[in-house]
């Protein structure tokens, strides 16, 4: 049996993304605005990426031709997630 406080780090799932995510149970929120990929800090395939955000984009894009190894790929995520974030808070 396993046992919990404040400070334990668990696995949650979105409801409305269905990731799985971890979090401190002192730090969640009974409204589930804590979600990374609702709110674009991580990268969910087929929830927040380029192919399912931005499909015509995605069309254009050449996967020969744009080869990148992984710390390329997290950072050019990272910072589309970035510039999303940034676009959706200043048409707030």
């Amino acid at each position: 049996m396993a046992y919990y406080n404040r400070q334990s780090l668990v696995l949650w799932n979105c409801q409305e993304c269905h990731g799985t995510y971890p979090m401190k149970i002192s730090d969640k929120t009974p409204d589930n605005t804590d979600c990374p990929y609702c709110n674009n800090i991580k990268l969910l395939p087929a929830f927040n990426d380029l192919r399912t955000v931005y499909p015509e984009l995605a069309a254009k894009w050449s996967e020969n031709k744009n080869f990148f190894y992984f710390y390329s790929i997290s950072l050019s995520c990272t910072l589309f997630l970035a510039l999303r974030r940034r676009s959706s808070s200043s048409a707030a």
